[in-house]
Formats: structure tokens, sequence, C-alpha cells
């Protein structure tokens, strides 16, 4: 699939994303969540459309909320493969959405900037390089316990990497992981 392919599709994902967030901001929404100030997370996952295919996926992050239902924070991505080295950092912005019928489930929207590197061991030497990072996603949270939710999160993270003669356009992370409020 060729570059502007995928950003359309990606496109097209955010745009049925928040046109399905509609109903719910019509809807009568619960009070803002009063315990949900500075949140920090762990995830594991997949990370396909690397520049050395299928890579194991590694996601920290720290969100604060700065209005009700939106908060900023950093997200670190890591891609491993037995020859990859791949670390994305950014700024994130991040909306929460409440169910009413289910208080404990919380969808989410989330963009981002940042940067990406990639380090690549192969024959020949370890070419590498450092490019610009636009993840876009969106996830849900359900709540486990008062501080603790279980999280899951679809990354399409937009680059332009190039690494010797191989390129990464669009790297889809899958994630699933824990959040705890702080």
């Amino acid at each position: 699939m060729q570059i502007r392919e995928r950003l359309w599709v990606g496109l097209l994902t955010l745009v049925l994303a928040l046109a399905a967030a509609g109903p719910v901001f019509a809807q009568e929404t619960s009070p803002p969540d009063q315990t949900r100030k500075f949140e920090l997370g762990t995830d594991i996952g997949i990370v396909g459309g690397t520049i050395d295919g299928m890579a194991f996926g590694v996601g920290i992050s720290g969100d604060y909320e700065v209005l009700p239902h939106v908060s900023i924070g950093p997200l670190i991505q890591l891609g491993l493969t037995n020859h990859l080295f791949q670390i994305g950092v950014s700024a994130q912005a991040k909306l929460t959405l409440d169910l009413p019928d289910v208080p404990e489930l919380k969808p989410q929207l989330q963009a981002g900037i940042g940067f990406i590197h990639a380090d690549l061991d192969i024959a020949g030497g370890t070419p590498s390089d450092t490019s610009w990072l636009i993840p876009i996603g969106m996830g849900l949270e359900y709540r486990m316990a008062r501080n603790l939710y279980f999280d899951s999160t679809l990354l399409f993270n937009v680059t332009n990497l190039n690494v010797g003669n191989k390129s990464s356009d669009l790297p889809v992370a899958l994630f699933v992981g824990l959040r705890f409020l702080l």
C-alpha cells in the first residue's frame, strides 16, 4: 500500500471514530471522574509495518488532565525484533469519553507529535534513521478498581523512516496494558 493510500485509510478511520463519538457527546454524560488527575500506563503488544516487519511492542505513557475528559502527556513506544530497535517519543492529547450506561468503560481518541528513531542491525553495518512521528489512535479503558484500569490502544504511527533500502511510513501498534491513577 502506498503512503497516500495509508494516509487516506488513517484519515478515514479517524473521521469514522469522531463520527461515532458524536452520539456520545449528545447524551447526558456522567460527572467527570475527579480521581483522574494523573495517570501512568504501561502496555505490551505488537507493532506491524516496521522496517523489519512485525515487532514486539512496549508502550509507556503519562497523562495529566487539563480539562474534564481532556489530558496531555508523553508517550514512549518501543518496537523490538532480532534486528531492530525502534523508539518513538511523542507528546499526546487524549479525549476520554463517558458512556452513561456503562460508567466503567471509557472510549478514547488520541493524537500527538514527536520523533522516532530506528536502528537496524543488518550485514554490512548498522544503519539508522530519525524522523518525525504523528501517532493517531483510539482505545478503550475498563475500570477494574478505584485507581486501576485495563487498557487497549490502537495507534497509527504516521512517519517517514528510511533505513538502508527499507522504509516505514505507517507502523500500526496494538497495545494492551494497565493504567494507574495517582
